[in-house]
């Protein structure tokens, strides 16, 4: 039971960051990289949605409809990029802080969450396991 909580977790900040990587490519002009990564992101892009309706139908409606004006604007890679940028990154990410406050500690390790939807491992030394976006 709780591994599915954490794949569900794991698969939903997968899809932001797919669609961090499709503005990438569209930005630089490689709308076939585009077109590859949003066949590949199917079906975890429709579960997203689900599980945000469930969470917000207000938030998936919006969401849903940016993903459609994505799709009619997809050879335009500015206006791919932005629609990405300004409106679906930051809905999934609104969705993923809501959504995902985990903090558990078992004596030896802290999990948490965060913004991204990635989770966080903390030592009691204070060695920290995380996400490659959070290097950065």
């Amino acid at each position: 039971m709780l591994e599915d909580f954490l794949k569900d977790i794991y698969d939903n900040a997968l899809v932001l960051e797919f669609f961090k990587e499709v503005s990438y490519y569209s930005k630089i002009r490689q709308l076939y990289r585009c077109e590859e990564l949003w066949i590949q992101a199917g079906d975890s892009l429709n579960k997203l949605i689900k599980d945000i309706k469930n969470f917000d139908e207000n938030l998936s409606s919006e969401l849903f409809n940016n993903i459609l004006n994505a799709k009619n604007h997809f050879k335009d890679h500015t206006a791919l990029s932005s629609i990405i940028d300004i409106d679906i990154i930051p809905k999934i990410m609104r969705f993923l802080d809501l959504s995902t406050g985990i903090d558990v500690n078992d004596g030896c390790w802290t999990l948490t969450s965060s913004k991204t939807g990635f989770l966080t491992l903390k030592d009691k030394k204070g060695l920290y396991l995380h996400s490659y976006f959070h290097i950065f």
